[in-house]
This record gives structure tokens, sequence and C-alpha cells, in this order.
């Protein structure tokens, strides 16, 4: 994928098949090491993508977070 002329849409576009890859582990009862490796994958190929933005590797960081929260107190 060339990631030189990543528009907005298609930064929210790759956000959100992340997001959607994420749920659908987790439905399909993955472990979760299976669910972090993905993520971890998810955030690496976007922060890539976006030439490691500031304000969107926050938001990755604070995705990580709640998917960390989410893991620890059983709730996936």
């Amino acid at each position: 994928m060339n990631y030189d002329k990543l528009s907005k849409q298609d930064i929210v576009t790759m956000l959100n098949a992340g997001e959607q890859t994420l749920e659908n582990m987790a439905a399909s009862r993955k472990t979760a090491i299976d669910i972090i490796a993905e993520a971890m994958n998810q955030t690496k190929n976007t922060l890539e993508a976006l030439d490691y933005s500031g304000k969107v590797e926050a938001e990755i960081r604070k995705n990580l977070s709640i998917l960390r929260e989410l893991l620890m107190t059983g709730d996936l």
C-alpha cells in the first residue's frame, strides 16, 4: 500500500477496519495474545501510514489502553 498520500477518510477507514478486526476477533473468542498482536500490528501499520503523526499516535495509544482495560477486566 502506498502510504504517501492518504486522505483523512483513508485514515478513518484504516482505524475503523482495525477496530472491526478487534471486535471480530473478540467475538470469535480468539486468545488475548491474538487480539493484542493484531492491535499492535494495526497500530504499527497505521503509524507508518501516518508518518507517526502525534495526534493519531495519541488516539491509537488511547484505544490500546482501552483494549488493555477490557482484557484485564475480562469484558472481551
